[in-house]
């Protein structure tokens, strides 16, 4: 050190003496030409590179040691000189550093090269669980061939990355697989079976020959498979449980069902029993299934032999009318005249009535007198209270007269039930819409007042409601050459109406309209449609009559008659016969025969209110 000091004090000393006669561009103190740094401050002219040629200094040199890696990107900048880092053989992980003398982790990977059995491996990754499992710094994709490092290689392991800090020995790992007996093998020797399933069997599950018996190598051991031969069929119900064809032995005779020709043991051959396991039956006539012994119903028609008229023919049952022909092939069952096809009561309970009426009397629980009201309100030519003709007697037809309506049966006690019922105002008289106008619960098709007026509809001459005659004058007209209203002037006109009753001699009880006041029209000239009298007439008249008078109102005098009739100043009158949508018009055209003559319109027709 006391060598040194004199030297720097020599050099600075020079250099400030020089630079009174030479150039120093950084003011380092030293000649510009003998400055390795001429434009930097370096005093100490440190070059770690210069035995390998005149580079610059550290302070000015971007690559100090000169490996062809610039200090900027050289982990060792000022490391080992001779040699370039551009080449793999030096510098694996281009890190700069000289793999052989500098760099602790030439493949860069987190492990150093003492513990990396990859030193000079693959780079740009990181060892860690997900890449290296062992550790050894070899990449587990790509560079390591035993990524647990148990010994086994990753092609022959079958647990390649499984359980680490082993190696695969006889004592871990029996059968060489690369899995660890107590951590990973859950089947030690290798001989398919499972550990558990050969402690299960009570085979070693360390010994490869041990392997536990399977019959049907189905996967479970004889000894814990409930069926040993796979038949389907479970040991403890199978008669030979280790044959796949045979499971049964019907009649014990140790041969199989399935070879036994005579299953039963009855001497009659399977292929000639119908019931090959039943010892008591061999045959069965109508093949339902039940041996001809025990069978009830031989021609299986589901009618017990005891009762079927025709036991041994499976297409007949019964003979409903006792006429020899069975209800199948009978087209009349009940005898009652009408085609089954057409009859909506082909067994007719009521065709009894005629031969047991007591019999109708108790099933419907109706009296005598009930019964033959109902029959005569339906009775029909042929001897029949079938009113719509269609199999069916008015107790057991809940349509009698096939209007759609439900009328009931008899149990319906509303009233004179074969007549009207809830469900149809006119249970023998077909009126599918139901009209009833008086609301009276009897349909109007069956209703002898109609409206309920207490006029049966024979004698009213408007069955719905109260009827009335109307008298609408549609036209009037004066002469021009008239002269009315006694001034002169035009007629104030009204009609004076009478209306009575025509008993086909006379007419009776005229009844005039005494407000005829409110019908005036003042200063008529010319009217069209200018009035209706609405007149009411009892519906119990026939014909009526009428009497009809043009008035001239006159405020001065007497009220003058218009004369409308040729002939006559007296008016007009007719007969008029009451029946609904009766018209009759009425046209007089009398202007000229005098001073009062007008044109007169109108017409009579029956309405209703």
């Amino acid at each position: 050190m006391r060598a040194i000091v004199p030297v720097m004090i020599f050099l600075m000393l020079t250099s400030t003496l020089a630079g009174c006669f030479e150039s120093d561009s950084d003011g380092d103190g030293l000649n510009d030409a003998d400055d390795n740094c001429p434009d930097i401050d370096n005093p100490l002219q440190a070059d770690h590179d210069i035995s390998g040629g005149l580079d610059g200094g550290n302070e000015c040199d971007e690559d100090d040691d000169n490996d062809g890696k610039l200090d900027i990107e050289d982990d060792c900048p000022v490391g080992d000189i001779g040699w370039n880092s551009s080449i793999a053989d030096f510098d694996t992980d281009s890190d700069g550093c000289r793999d052989s003398t500098e760099d602790l982790d030439d493949d860069n990977d987190g492990i150093y090269d003492q513990d990396d059995f990859c030193s000079a491996g693959e780079t740009n990754w990181l060892s860690g669980a997900a890449t290296d499992l062992d550790n050894d710094g070899c990449k587990d994709n790509g560079e390591d061939t035993d990524d647990d490092n148990d010994g086994i290689e990753d092609n022959l392991d079958l647990c390649p990355q499984g359980h680490i800090g082993w190696t695969s020995t006889p004592s871990l790992d029996g059968d060489n697989d690369g899995c660890h007996d107590i951590n990973e093998d859950n089947d030690d020797d290798g001989d398919t079976w499972s550990d558990s399933d050969e402690s299960s069997c009570g085979t070693d599950s360390l010994d490869s020959t041990s392997i536990p018996e399977d019959l049907d190598s189905d996967g479970i051991c004889d000894s814990i498979d409930n069926d040993d031969d796979n038949d389907g069929v479970q040991d403890d119900d199978d008669v030979f449980p280790f044959d796949s064809s045979e499971w049964s032995d019907f009649d014990n005779d140790g041969i199989g069902d399935n070879i036994d020709s005579d299953d039963d043991n009855d001497g009659i051959e399977d292929g000639d029993d119908l019931f090959p396991q039943d010892s008591s039956e061999s045959s069965d006539y109508d093949l339902d299934g039940i041996g001809d012994n025990a069978d009830t119903d031989d021609d299986n028609d589901g009618c017990l032999d005891a009762t079927d008229a025709f036991p041994l023919d499976n297409t007949e049952c019964f003979d409903f009318d006792l006429d020899g022909i069975g209800d199948i092939a009978d087209t009349d069952d009940d005898n009652d005249g009408i085609s089954d096809s057409m009859d909506d009561c082909p067994l007719s309970f009521d065709m009894r009535v005629q031969s047991d009426p007591y019999a109708i009397m108790v099933h419907y629980n109706m009296g005598l007198m009930m019964v033959v009201d109902s029959w005569d309100a339906s009775y029909q030519p042929g001897g029949t209270a079938d009113l719509d003709f269609d199999g069916c007697h008015v107790w057991e037809d809940t349509d009698d007269d096939n209007d759609g309506r439900i009328d009931g049966i008899p149990e319906d006690r509303s009233g004179e039930w074969w007549l009207y019922t809830s469900g149809d105002n006119c249970v023998i008289v077909y009126n599918p819409n139901q009209e009833d106008y008086d609301g009276d619960g009897k349909g109007d098709a069956c209703d002898d007042d109609i409206d309920g007026d207490g006029i049966i509809n024979s004698n009213d001459w408007h069955d719905y409601g109260n009827g009335i005659v109307s008298f609408s004058f549609t036209n009037f007209s004066v002469w021009s050459g008239g002269s009315y209203d006694s001034g002169g002037g035009l007629p104030d006109v009204y009609p004076y109406l009478g209306v009575g009753t025509w008993d086909g001699a006379q007419c009776n009880d005229l009844d005039y309209n005494d407000n005829y006041m409110n019908y005036i029209q003042n200063d008529a000239y010319q009217l069209e449609n200018w009035l209706t009298i609405y007149w009411d007439i009892d519906d119990d008249i026939s014909e009526i009559c009428f009497s009809l008078t043009m008035y001239d109102e006159d405020s001065w005098a007497v009220d003058q008659i218009l004369d409308f009739v040729p002939g006559s100043n007296n008016g007009d009158g007719d007969i008029f016969t009451l029946t609904v949508g009766n018209s009759m018009a009425y046209q007089y055209d009398n202007r000229g025969e005098n001073s009062l003559s007008i044109l007169l319109e109108f017409i009579v027709f029956t309405d209703s209110i």
